[in-house]
């Protein structure tokens, strides 16, 4: 996206559906890492899905 207004108010769009749906996708996320942990350690849950082992360790707990 080139102009500067179009890109501004995608943006918004997209912030405003993330906002709402942000603690859905949290609970989600951390109940799909608790059930990966049931048969994966927290670096290959880390390398499966982008992050740390610590980042998993948080997502398990809930507090990322």
């Amino acid at each position: 996206m080139q102009d500067p207004a179009d890109r501004a108010r995608a943006i918004t769009e997209i912030l405003a559906v993330m906002q709402d749906k942000g603690p859905q996708m949290k609970r989600t996320r951390q109940a799909d890492v608790l059930t990966l942990r049931k048969t994966l350690v927290r670096r290959e849950i880390g390398e499966l899905i982008g992050t740390s082992p610590s980042r998993v360790d948080q997502i398990e707990k809930g507090k990322s």
